[in-house]
């Protein structure tokens, strides 16, 4: 009976040792991570940004400043035609102020004196046909010469006087259509190309003005003088 006690006591033993060393081993292994739990198919998705996306300023635009001048130019019927600078807003009649006043053969009914303005612009004031009010206009006349002035009176006719060449450098643009082959472009032309110029020194100098060739000048030739 004592040598089963003993061995019973042995066995005991013996089994909480295994016990033991098997809690050990369950302990390390659980500890160690070597036990995972397996994956739930689900998968992460990416973090959040706390940062906020900042909005982009606007790009400021340049901002173009009006001229604080008019540049005007005025001819024709005029005391004093040239450049003059007014302020933005001006009208036909402050630049014919600046410019001295209408012309006593200014035809002032053709013009717009109220008419605005803007930067650059050209404004013309063309001349009366008859500064006289109610006279028939007339064109300037020059007596032609005689060749037989016996022969003129014997034979009881009087010679036609011919019309008085125009001066190209002082004449208008209505006076300048009135020449044979001379329309509102190319008188226009002329005017321009004299107050741009400077007076023209020669009636060939016309063929610098676009729209005059050798053909037309001869033609103009009796019908224009330079003075």
């Amino acid at each position: 009976m004592g040598w089963n006690e003993e061995k019973k006591k042995s066995l005991t033993f013996l089994a909480a040792g295994v016990l033991c060393l098997a809690a050990a081993g369950f302990l390390l292994v659980t500890f160690s991570g070597r036990w995972k739990s397996p994956p739930s198919g689900m998968v992460a998705g990416p973090a959040l940004s706390m940062k906020q996306t900042e909005t982009p300023s606007p790009v400021p635009q340049p901002t173009f400043a009006p001229p604080a001048e008019w540049v005007l130019y005025v001819t024709g019927a005029v005391r004093s035609p040239g450049v003059y600078r007014l302020p933005p807003g001006a009208r036909a009649y402050q630049l014919v102020e600046r410019a001295g006043g209408l012309r006593p053969d200014a035809d002032s009914v053709s013009i717009n004196l109220a008419m605005p303005l803007g930067d650059g612009m050209h404004v013309h004031v063309p001349a009366a046909l008859s500064v006289v009010k109610g006279a028939n206009p007339q064109p300037a006349r020059a007596e032609a010469p005689r060749t037989n002035g016996a022969a003129g009176e014997a034979g009881g006719r009087t010679i036609r006087a011919a019309d008085a060449p125009v001066d190209i450098n002082t004449a208008t643009n209505g006076e300048l259509e009135q020449l044979p082959g001379i329309g509102p472009k190319i008188a226009a032309a002329i005017v321009e190309h004299r107050s741009t110029n400077g007076p023209f020194r020669s009636i060939e100098d016309l063929l610098l003005v676009k729209g005059i060739g050798p053909k037309k000048l001869e033609a103009l030739r009796n019908s224009i003088v330079v003075r």
